[in-house]
C-alpha cells in the first residue's frame, strides 16, 4: 500500500493504523514477516551527519526496499539536532534521501525529542526544518513526533 492509499484510507474513517519505527539498532529488520503493519518508519538521518551520528542510517536503503516489496507504506525520519540548523538538516536529509530513491507518496518524519537551549529553541529549529522540508517535497506526507509532555514542555 502506498502512502497515498494509506492517507486516503485513513481519511475514509479507518480507526487506527499499526506501525513500526527502526533505526540501525534494530540491524536488517525483517519487514515481509511482519503481519497487520500498515506502515513502516525508517531512520534516515541525523543532526548534519557529524561524527558519533551513525548518519546516513546504514540500514535506510534495507529498510526501504524491504517495506516496498512488502507493501507497506514507507517513511523515514531524521532525528532533529535542536543545537543546529533546521533548515539544513531538513536538506541533509533530504539528500541522504535522494541517494536512496525518494518517491512522491514516502511520508518524511522529523524526530523532536531531544532538548535543546530552550522549549523555544528548540521549536524554531523545528519550525525551520518543517518550512525547508515542505519546499523542498511539496507533495509527500510529512509531520513531526515526539512525545506529548515533550511537545508541551518543550
Amino acid at each position: 500500500m502506498s502512502s497515498s492509499e494509506w492517507l486516503a484510507e485513513t481519511r475514509a474513517g479507518v480507526a487506527s493504523a499499526q506501525g513500526l519505527d527502526v533505526s540501525n539498532y534494530n540491524g536488517r529488520f525483517p519487514w515481509r514477516a511482519q503481519k497487520g503493519l500498515t506502515f513502516g518508519v525508517y531512520r534516515m538521518s541525523q543532526g548534519l551527519g557529524q561524527p558519533g551520528t551513525v548518519s546516513p542510517d546504514p540500514q535506510a536503503a534495507w529498510n526501504r526496499a524491504e517495506l516496498k516489496a512488502a507493501g507497506i507504506a514507507a517513511g523515514a525520519y531524521h532525528f532533529l539536532d535542536p543545537r543546529l540548523d533546521g533548515a539544513a538538516q531538513a536538506r541533509y536529509f533530504v539528500n541522504v534521501h535522494d541517494r536512496i530513491g525518494l518517491d512522491a507518496d514516502d511520508m518524511l518524519w522529523c524526530d523532536n525529542e531531544t532538548a535543546g537551549v530552550s522549549p523555544a529553541a528548540t521549536a524554531a529549529v523545528a519550525r525551520a526544518f518543517m518550512a525547508e522540508l515542505k519546499a523542498l517535497c511539496p507533495h509527500n506526507p510529512m509531520g513531526v513526533y515526539t512525545f506529548i509532555s515533550f511537545a508541551s514542555e518543550g
